[in-house]
């Protein structure tokens, strides 16, 4: 094992087959060739998880440290080690792969596509999980129970384990998400939250809840959440003809059941209607 490697061959979100290539420096990195291992990992893989290196400026070393190489590549794709003793090696002993590991933990993931949701860096991880709605408070807990200590206090390749588990967990728990492949769950998610980090990413924030089976994925967080999920469920809420909607006050203005013409108020919540100085008298309903 020690003088060979695995690499994608076939790029897919359905997965990646496997073959077997010695190890040698022109195979390991050769600027400009069509096939070479970092060649792989950082570009023609990308679809799967992308990493950026700098345009490749820190590969060179790892043929420079050839022997050490080498040794972590055993080590990252030993069965017998768990995925945080994989990242936890010596990686930073190569110039340039040390900091987050985003090297090392795309290595580690195309050779176990199966096991490993392909987000790497960390506050990306963070941001995935607290948005789908796992909170520090469980993180602390989850830390106590696999590690014995607190999250913040974890090493990257625990937090690493930890919140990639996490992220399986979640996957699994939705019927429409088990029978995807790991690659287009972290699509997904970054499609639908990780393309909008803000910046200067904080902890705090509202809690989404999956909705699981319905056309909005998760609970509403703000009006315009409110919005969509009235006009999924207008007609079972006794409204089957939407007249107008409206960004001005009321909303929409609607035909419910009976024939009669009504204005509705939309708000994340009720108290937001006093809040912005609607008049109570102007419309029929406040849907919140």
């Amino acid at each position: 094992m020690e003088e060979s490697f695995r690499v994608s061959q076939e790029v897919s979100f359905q997965g990646a087959s496997r073959t077997y290539r010695p190890v040698t420096p022109e195979k390991v990195y050769a600027r400009g060739a069509e096939d070479y291992f970092f060649l792989w990992v950082e570009h023609r893989t990308k679809e799967l998880g992308a990493i950026f290196t700098y345009g490749g400026l820190v590969y060179p070393n790892a043929i420079r440290s050839i022997d050490k190489f080498k040794q972590l590549l055993k080590i990252a794709v030993d069965d017998s080690k768990s995925l945080s003793e994989k990242i936890d090696a010596p990686w930073e002993d190569i110039s340039g792969f040390g900091g987050d590991k985003l090297i090392a933990k795309k290595i580690v993931f195309l050779y176990y596509p199966d096991t490993i949701v392909p987000i790497f860096k960390t506050d990306h991880l963070e941001y995935a999980v607290r948005k789908l709605g796992i909170e520090d408070r469980e993180l602390d807990e989850r830390a106590r129970k696999s590690y014995r200590r607190e999250y913040s206090s974890l090493t990257l390749g625990q937090k690493y384990e930890l919140l990639n588990n996490l992220l399986l967990e979640i996957k699994n728990s939705v019927e429409e998400f088990r029978d995807w492949d790991n690659a287009c769950f972290m699509k997904f998610i970054y499609d639908f939250y990780l393309y909008s980090i803000p910046r200067g990413l904080s902890r705090e924030g509202k809690t989404l809840t999956p909705l699981r089976r319905e056309g909005l994925l998760f609970s509403p967080v703000d009006e315009l959440g409110v919005a969509c999920l009235f006009f999924t469920y207008n007609k079972e809420l006794g409204f089957p003809y939407i007249v107008k909607a409206s960004s001005k006050f009321p909303d929409v203005t609607a035909i419910d059941k009976d024939g009669e013409t009504t204005c509705i108020e939309l708000e994340y919540k009720s108290s937001d209607f006093i809040l912005h100085g609607h008049p109570k008298g102007e419309c029929d309903y406040i849907v919140c």
